[in-house]
């Protein structure tokens, strides 16, 4: 007779173990970390043996807990495919896709409408989260990143490559006149976004000024925002001039709502582009390979 199995305490023990915090276990389980915590004490409890070695400020696995995780990952890494598998002719006809709340909006978001209605069969789900998700335990079956294109085991192609600009509302200008070269820009009222990703990567203000040879030129005044979409919207609110990439503002240059500040000659190059990424065993399903083709 087998054992009882406590799946979900053995998820909590396995997504605990992962993060090495049960505040980041909690939110991926949709549980508050009280419950996580409870759920390892009863594990604690049936297997007579601790499991963390707990402090005000860390948290580590017991032995006991080492020898046995690999197995815990391993198993609930099969069931998920296994599911993923028992699923799949309901599945072939939904994709879902992982991208920043960004992009989605500014980016995804207007031109989705296009792949819907040319697939109209297709269930989309838009997953939008400014971290990394893992394509198994997630459920997702393709994600537009922004970084460098090398994501070791998955296919990328490149989707949009970007380059920073300054834009501004188009009657920004009107009372100063419209700038010619970099150094007009000093002085003006600048919108910054507070990166989240590799600093040496984020296009800010300052090496934008670098960029141009005005390395003495103030970059951190104004007013900051944590998302690139929320600079984006107070620059054609007229707040200010933004710096952002291209794939963010080419539907607002286009429609009017963003002029370019200065000429294309002074756009600045960046390190990250943004690739559509994925694993080859999402090419299975049929709705992921339309999706793709569209793309």
């Amino acid at each position: 007779m087998r054992p009882h199995l406590p799946l979900n305490s053995l998820r909590a023990f396995e997504a605990a173990s992962r993060h090495m915090n049960f505040v980041d276990a909690a939110a991926e389980l949709g549980v508050t970390p009280a419950a996580v915590s409870q759920h390892i004490r009863k594990l604690e409890d049936l297997v007579g043996a601790q499991l963390f070695d707990r402090t005000t400020r860390s948290l580590a696995l017991t032995e006991k807990a080492k020898s046995v995780y690999p197995a815990v990952s391993e198993g609930f890494g099969r069931l998920d495919t296994a599911m993923r598998e028992l699923l799949a002719d309901r599945q072939q006809n939904v994709v879902t896709i992982s991208t920043t709340a960004s992009f989605a909006s500014c980016w995804l978001l207007p031109r989705l409408d296009r792949f819907q209605g040319r697939n109209r069969n297709v269930t989309v789900h838009v997953d939008a989260r400014n971290e990394h998700v893992d394509f198994v335990r997630d459920n997702v079956d393709v994600s537009i990143r922004q970084g460098t294109g090398k994501y070791a085991g998955l296919s990328a192609e490149l989707l949009v490559e970007d380059r920073a600009l300054v834009v501004c509302n188009p009657r920004f200008f009107d009372s100063s006149g419209t700038p010619q070269s970099p150094d007009q820009l000093v002085g003006h009222q600048l919108l910054h976004v507070d990166w989240k990703i590799q600093s040496q990567a984020a296009p800010t203000w300052q090496k934008w000024f670098e960029y141009h040879g005005l390395e003495g030129s103030s970059a951190d005044c104004g007013t900051h925002f944590s998302m690139e979409e929320h600079a984006v919207k107070a620059a054609v609110a007229g707040m200010g001039l933004a710096l952002a990439t291209l794939a963010f503002v080419s539907d607002d240059i286009s429609s009017g709502s963003l002029i370019r500040a200065l000429p294309e000659g002074f756009d600045m190059s960046t390190d990250f582009n943004h690739y559509l990424v994925y694993p080859k065993s999402s090419l299975q399903k049929t709705a992921v390979r339309k999706f793709i083709f569209w793309l």
